[in-house]
């Protein structure tokens, strides 16, 4: 019980740290949506959920976490620059290739405006 407090207390929620991050945000972009994304708690104005999988996208429309939704691979979508005040690639990044992560992490950076945030994570292996 105590290792699971301190783990806990260095290591908090994904959840609980985004939700600090993008609390001031009025127009969020989240790639690879999912059938839960991790904002479904979060009172967000605006939201835009991107996601290429027929169930996860109709899940997630289900549950009306985004205003919008947008079936699509990510490599393929755009959006004016400036855009969005966050943008995220949650558990994404890690299905694309090394050069198509660069390519998505670039763009993410166009669509974000100037004083926004983009997150992203991804697992890595010993393999690489």
């Amino acid at each position: 019980m105590v290792l699971k407090r301190i783990y806990k207390s260095l290591f908090p929620p994904m959840e609980k740290y985004l939700k600090k991050e993008i609390k001031n945000c009025r127009a969020v972009l989240d790639l690879g949506c999912g059938r839960d994304s991790a904002i479904h708690n979060f009172s967000i104005p605006f939201s835009v959920g991107v996601e290429i999988s027929n169930y996860y996208f109709e899940e997630n429309k289900k549950k009306k976490i985004h205003n919008q939704y947008i079936k699509a691979d990510v490599r393929q979508i755009e959006f004016k620059n400036n855009s969005f005040d966050a943008v995220l690639a949650l558990d994404l990044i890690e299905h694309l290739s090394k050069a198509e992560d660069y390519e998505l992490i670039s763009k993410m950076e166009k669509w974000v405006k100037e004083k926004g945030n983009n997150f992203h994570t991804k697992w890595f292996s010993a393999a690489e």
